[in-house]
């Protein structure tokens, strides 16, 4: 994280990037998660992967997201192809762009359902609703 902004009680990320592991050892998944957010709108989003398999339009975040699945190169020595998904959409209310992205050792079956719960990402609190908020429970 960068950058933060604060309004009234609530706080978003302005700007900035985090990356976490995701790990079902159960089932021997692991995937890499990115969250990118930028200031403004940026772009439509180009085929940033090398194989695209699907790409279109998503609800997320009470947003209209541009969606894509496929395959991106991975290594730098030795490079190989890992499935990977990408999502992007812009928060007007917020003034920003959240980008997210997740890879790994996913079939398609897990990879087509972390995108379907990506739909319940959560950008912002509209007026007059109370939210979570970071580090208490409820919501």
């Amino acid at each position: 994280m960068q950058t933060t902004l604060r309004q009234g009680g609530r706080q978003w990320v302005a700007a900035g990037e985090t990356r976490h592991v995701v790990v079902d050892r159960l089932r021997g998944i692991r995937a890499d998660l990115v969250v990118r957010i930028s200031p403004g709108r940026l772009r439509p989003m180009r085929a940033p992967l090398a194989e695209v398999t699907t790409a279109g339009a998503m609800p997320a975040g009470g947003h209209t997201a541009q969606f894509q699945c496929g395959r991106r190169r991975e290594g730098i020595v030795f490079r190989r192809l890992v499935p990977a998904a990408r999502l992007q959409c812009y928060c007007d209310r917020t003034r920003r762009t959240v980008q997210v992205e997740l890879s790994g050792s996913l079939g398609d079956g897990e990879l087509r359902a972390l995108m379907e719960a990506f739909g319940n990402l959560e950008c912002h609190v509209a007026d007059g609703e109370s939210g979570r908020e970071v580090g208490k429970e409820g919501g």
